[in-house]
């Protein structure tokens, strides 16, 4: 699996778990995390690496978030390249501690990102 062929979708919960949702034309994985760290390290690996060899994928874990959920508060939803924006928010957004861990280890994991 060529890393840049894949898609990241990165979903955050009111209760601070994070899901990943991770997809190329072959592999679907998905997985939620109650440590947003976790997250944020098997993401770097799965972009390094590839996720083909994660086995620890959650059917339950693929799921669409509607917009009234997005509205409602209960989800924050980050795609790709959303990465920048999600960096540049303020480092309590609103109580969602969890976007800012994630993005933390992250930028520790992988400097470049």
């Amino acid at each position: 699996m060529n890393a840049t062929d894949a898609t990241a979708k990165t979903i955050f919960d009111n209760a601070g778990r994070v899901t990943l949702q991770l997809e190329n034309e072959m592999i679907r994985y998905a997985h939620t995390y109650d440590s947003p760290e976790e997250a944020a390290k098997d993401m770097c690996i799965a972009f390094q690496f590839g996720f083909d060899l994660f086995e620890d994928h959650d059917p339950d874990a693929l799921f669409e978030v509607t917009p009234e959920q997005l509205a409602s508060g209960q989800y924050r939803v980050f795609v790709d390249n959303d990465l920048e924006q999600a960096q540049q928010l303020s480092p309590s957004y609103g109580g969602w501690d969890s976007v800012r861990r994630f993005y933390e280890a992250v930028r520790q994991y992988n400097p470049r990102l």
